[in-house]
């Protein structure tokens, strides 16, 4: 119980800083892989919520929620978060039989430190490491942990913001194994059993667009994954080496405070 209200404290005088906030609707298409190494594809269409709260620790907004626990005048470390979507295994042909892929949270630390910052460009190296849990809603588990350094190059002025980041990435094998793994009781003709093993990941290079008029806001992003080298990359599940996330959105803030 003190854990928790210590929590709640923490979180209220959080929001009781200085701060700014913005509240609004949008819709966006988001097209993307079933997992890397997939060419089955999905797209989902839907109306989002446009939350953004910026405090002078906490931070709310399309990045997730973040919260700095210590910072500088070049070093940062706050909270990061990151996501992947469920997947119905009889969808996926290669995955045909075996259990569905449940929706992952990434959740850890981050080390943010920033190499260069003017008016309009911003260099920064950013490490995240991050816990990753699988959920059906009803039922928990843990999945290992992900690593994903990345190098972010942001150009802002006016009311255009372009941003890319570049980086490797790495995770174990417990992560690897809920994503490539196949246990004995999912072999068949077709599907070797696979034990994959932790390490190298991949490489990803992403590039987002956002521009703001008046209360609008209309967003693009381009996301490319390569496995090339990955530890994994021999796994039975894997039939191509790339990976492409593509998705766009436009939302409307109605209330600014």
């Amino acid at each position: 119980m003190k854990k928790i209200n210590g929590f709640i404290a923490l979180t209220l005088s959080s929001f009781a800083q200085e701060s700014h906030y913005e509240l609004g609707i949008g819709a966006g298409v988001v097209t993307y892989p079933s997992y890397v190494g997939s060419k089955s594809n999905n797209r989902i269409i839907s109306p989002i919520p446009y939350l953004r709260y910026e405090g002078e620790k906490m931070s709310l907004a399309k990045g997730g929620l973040k919260y700095n626990f210590f910072n500088n005048d070049k070093i940062t470390i706050d909270l990061s978060l990151g996501a992947s979507l469920p997947v119905e295994s009889d969808n996926v042909p290669l995955r045909n039989g075996m259990e569905d892929l449940d929706f992952t949270l990434e959740l850890g630390p981050r080390l943010n430190y920033e190499i260069h910052k003017d008016q309009e460009h911003e260099v920064t190296f950013k490490l995240p490491v991050r816990m990753v849990v699988a959920t059906d809603i009803q039922n928990f588990g843990n999945q290992g942990f992900f690593i994903a350094p990345n190098l972010n190059y942001v150009f802002e002025k006016d009311d255009f913001r372009v941003k890319l980041k570049t980086g490797p990435l790495w995770a174990d094998s417990k992560y690897h194994n809920y994503f490539y793994g196949v246990g004995k009781q999912d072999i068949t003709l077709a599907r070797n059993a696979y034990d994959a093993k932790g390490g190298y990941n991949g490489y990803r290079n992403t590039l987002s667009l956002k521009y703001r008029k008046g209360a609008w806001n209309y967003g693009a992003f381009v996301s490319h994954i390569n496995i090339n080298g990955a530890t994994f990359e021999d796994s039975p599940l894997i039939e191509t080496k790339n990976a492409l996330y593509l998705g766009t959105f436009i939302s409307y803030v109605f209330y600014e405070g």
